[in-house]
């Protein structure tokens, strides 16, 4: 995975779909704090509250790219608790840890910020 491009892509995703849109309920202050799970189990991960993986993945992002902007922060943080998420609900079982499957989702991560940025171009209106 290119840390760059995932960093640079999150912050213009996140600036594109944020000119006009309100912050959402779950990304409130203290959203990306008090996450527990950084050693968690595929099973633990799927019965564990929403705060708390969408903290604890703010954390794995905060690990993996340490100068991501602020900015990024929240859309890399969801997709990451996504991928891990649903490959908990498939998969829950207790031998397996949810940070070893953070390749793979940090992997998704760059792709859906792409696809989201590729989306968003195709329907912006050209400037003059």
């Amino acid at each position: 995975m290119c840390r760059d491009a995932l960093r640079g892509t999150s912050v213009a995703v996140v600036l594109m779909l944020s000119a006009g849109c309100g912050e959402a309920n779950r990304f409130a202050d203290g959203w990306d704090r008090g996450g527990t799970l950084h050693d968690a189990s595929m099973r633990e991960w799927a019965f564990a509250v929403d705060a708390n993986r969408l903290a604890t993945s703010a954390d794995f992002v905060r690990e993996r790219i340490p100068d991501m902007p602020e900015e990024g922060l929240p859309i890399s943080s969801a997709l990451v608790e996504k991928c891990l998420s649903d490959m908990s609900l498939r998969s829950a079982v207790d031998y397996l840890k949810a940070h070893e499957k953070l390749d793979y989702c940090f992997d998704y991560t760059e792709r859906m910020l792409g696809r989201l940025a590729q989306e968003y171009a195709s329907q912006a209106p050209a400037s003059e």
